[in-house]
This record gives C-alpha cells, structure tokens and sequence, in this order.
C-alpha cells in the first residue's frame, strides 16, 4: 500500500505518522480475520485506487484530460 502523504514510499517504507497508523491498522484488520482484498478494499473505500502501489488498472494519458 502506498502511503498517503509520501511521495511514492510504501507504508511499510514511510515514517510518517499516518504510515505507522495505517500499518498498525492492517495488523489490527488481519488479526481480526479479514483477508488481504478485504483490508485493500477498505483502504480502497477512504483512499480510492492511490492507496495501491500497482493499481488494478493502468492509466491512460486520455484519463488526464
């Protein structure tokens, strides 16, 4: 997952404050039983596809426009 406030660093890379948070929520998501997709998914849901280093689908420069 990509950190919020870096640019380009994962949360596992990122010493931000909010990298920290989002991980120890991770932990927190998967010890409570949900799979990987449902804790990408929920980021997903606050986030939109930034939250992902390798987003599900490439971005064409029509989609700038």
């Amino acid at each position: 997952m990509r950190c919020p406030v870096c640019q380009g660093l994962s949360v596992a890379d990122s010493p931000s404050t909010s990298a920290v948070a989002l991980k120890s929520e991770v932990r927190r998501m998967l010890a409570l039983g949900y799979s990987e997709d449902q804790v990408i998914a929920a980021f997903e849901r606050s986030y939109g596809e930034f939250i992902r280093l390798e987003p599900d689908k490439p971005y064409a420069i029509g989609d700038l426009k």
